[in-house]
């Protein structure tokens, strides 16, 4: 939904697997519109849309993505904002570290991107759109070819815009044990590509903030959005998310996290532990079997409305007013993405009562 001109607030469909074009109508016309007349009944819904690279594939069928368009127009929905980190199916057991392949080392991932750029400028409503894509692979190596790759998806952006006049930014997106991971990390690596793009190629580049992300590694998301503007990158979008904290002071505590322990996906998780040190351990049942008491925080996204017990709490508590005044002045994209509700332990509410919750939750914030 449109929560200032130019500046939208949706929930990224990534939630369901909607690895065809037959799921995305199934859930366009049952889950988004009950999630749409509770959140945004007088006005059109704006989506963050998943996209896998085989349903992009569909989507250079014109015929195909003329459906698409009209689908959204008939529901009074649209499209802003793309999530296109995961390549294939986000809902297959195990995922896990799959989910960052194929890299920015493979040009496989070139050629998704920028396919679904192509169909981000048939469905956005403004002249821009963003996509948030991985935070070029898992693991500290820069794979070859990556910075090229980046590069060039740079220049197709740049083609893009004087053939539509849409502009569309990609948005790398830090998250534990990756490539980019750390607020620094990323500064670091803008300054590589800055060193190998022109400043022309560059204005198509920008980082997604996840606040989840962020959270893990002890950092503020104010300080980061800071940081970010003052070193010149672009916030080409903001995920709205939530990390639980554990508070680990006696074996009993660490049972409350046993059941975040699940197959799909990966949870890093970091330890502040009593001597002030952050222990990193690359999954839950890494942790849970060799962590220190302290503060744990794992890589599990909650409902953001989420409200600890005891021991375990979240990191919502980050998500404050001068967070989101400082955000609304340099973002113009935000989506809630807890993709985890099926997996979620002890979950007491339906999917669509838990986005909806969450939505209502940030738009008290803005």
């Amino acid at each position: 939904m449109q929560i200032n001109p130019g500046q939208h607030l949706s929930f990224c469909l990534n939630v369901f697997a909607l690895d065809n074009l037959d799921k995305i109508f199934s859930v366009l016309t049952n889950e988004c519109l009950k999630v749409k007349n509770i959140v945004s009944q007088n006005q059109e819904m704006g989506l963050g849309l998943w996209l896998s690279a085989e349903v992009v594939e569909e989507l250079q069928d014109s015929g195909k993505l003329d459906v698409l368009k009209a689908s959204l127009k008939n529901h009074n929905l649209y499209v802003f904002t793309l999530n296109i980190f995961p390549y294939g199916n986000f809902h297959q057991s195990p995922v896990k570290e799959k989910v960052y392949y194929p890299d920015w080392g493979d040009k496989r991932r070139l050629d998704y991107t920028c396919k679904a750029a192509r169909v981000l400028t048939s469905l956005c409503p403004d002249k821009y759109g963003s996509m948030s894509t991985v935070p070029v692979t898992y693991g500290k190596e820069l794979p070859e070819q990556s910075v090229e790759f980046i590069r060039q998806c740079s220049q197709y952006l740049m083609s893009l815009k004087e053939e539509t006049g849409i502009k569309i930014e990609l948005a790398f997106e830090p998250e534990p044990d990756c490539y980019l991971e750390t607020c620094d990390e990323t500064v670091d690596f803008f300054n590589l590509l800055k060193d190998k793009c022109t400043k022309e190629e560059m204005t198509y580049l920008g980082v997604c903030l996840d606040t989840c992300h962020s959270a893990l590694q002890f950092e503020s998301p104010i300080e980061n959005i800071q940081k970010y503007i003052d070193c010149g990158i672009q916030l080409s979008k903001i995920q709205i998310s939530a990390a639980p904290i554990l508070y680990y002071s006696d074996e009993e505590d660490k049972n409350q996290l046993v059941p975040f322990s699940e197959p799909v996906y990966l949870h890093q998780t970091r330890v502040l532990n009593e001597s002030g040190i952050i222990e990193s351990y690359a999954d839950l049942p890494e942790a849970l079997s060799n962590a220190s008491k302290g503060e744990w925080r794992c890589h599990f996204h909650i409902p953001l409305h989420f409200k600890g017990d005891g021991a375990l709490q979240s990191t919502n508590k980050d998500l404050n007013k001068d967070f989101f005044d400082l955000a609304k002045k340099h973002c113009q994209h935000f989506e809630t993405e807890t993709y985890t509700y099926f997996v979620l332990p002890n979950a007491t509410e339906s999917i669509t009562e838990s986005i909806r919750n969450e939505l209502m939750w940030v738009k008290a914030k803005l």
